[in-house]
């Protein structure tokens, strides 16, 4: 189940992963419901980790997918470009902030 505003491509995601997916979508900051997390018998209940956040207290039977980001080089020279025309300077990423 994905509540968030591109779903489908977190069920490519899974399923380059190897997971048969059922998919479940709902609409960004969906107010999530006791049926909503119950997965069908046989299945396992797989979110994002921003919605495992919000049913945390809801469920004990899910899981959730953590995603690691890294940014490009790019992304980070215009950033600090940006906020240097804004008068803000910025401080230099660490080596874990973008692909090296």
């Amino acid at each position: 189940m994905a509540g968030i505003g591109n779903p489908s491509r977190f069920f490519e995601t899974l399923r380059e992963l190897g997971a048969r997916v059922n998919e479940r979508p709902f609409p960004d900051h969906h107010p999530f419901s006791a049926s909503d997390l119950t997965p069908a018998p046989g299945e396992t209940l797989v979110m994002t980790a921003k919605d495992a956040v919000k049913c945390r207290e809801r469920t004990a039977d899910a899981w959730y997918l953590a995603v690691d980001a890294r940014l490009p080089k790019a992304f980070w020279r215009q950033l600090q470009q940006q906020l240097s025309e804004l008068g803000i300077r910025p401080s230099a990423p660490t080596r874990e902030d973008h692909d090296g």
